[in-house]
């Protein structure tokens, strides 16, 4: 799957997983702390390791922003991602459960890739 499928799949998800808010003027927006916790987890796996940034993204903790919202947006575009390519598509029911569960090193590049297209896809919204 190309990043220009996965931008246009990913705009898709923003909206399915409730990070595109409608306000009173039936205008679409994201919220800019949705945008900073996207990219503070691109830094947070680049920096620690993907299993950490997963399993703190994965928990809303004291943020303001659902983050785990991010992280079921990203495993949504991964299978999504696998499903195209005939792979077999994961049935772990959240992100931090499929990368407990398998090598991360062989699936870094897919979460990065999500996360990007992710972060690419909010550029769509105010």
């Amino acid at each position: 799957m190309k990043l220009d499928e996965k931008i246009v799949y990913a705009v898709k998800v923003l909206k399915d997983e409730g990070i595109v808010v409608i306000d009173e003027d039936n205008s679409e927006y994201i919220e800019k702390t949705f945008r900073g916790q996207i990219s503070s987890f691109g830094a947070a796996v680049t920096m620690g390791s993907l299993l950490s940034a997963v399993a703190f993204y994965s928990q809303k903790g004291g943020a303001s922003t659902d983050r785990p919202k991010l992280m079921s947006a990203i495993y949504t575009i991964m299978k999504e991602e696998l499903n195209k390519e005939g792979k077999s598509v994961p049935t772990e029911k959240s992100l931090l459960e499929y990368v407990i569960g398998n090598d991360t090193d062989t699936i870094k590049d897919k979460v990065i890739d999500a996360a990007v297209a992710l972060k690419l896809a909010m550029n769509v919204y105010e």
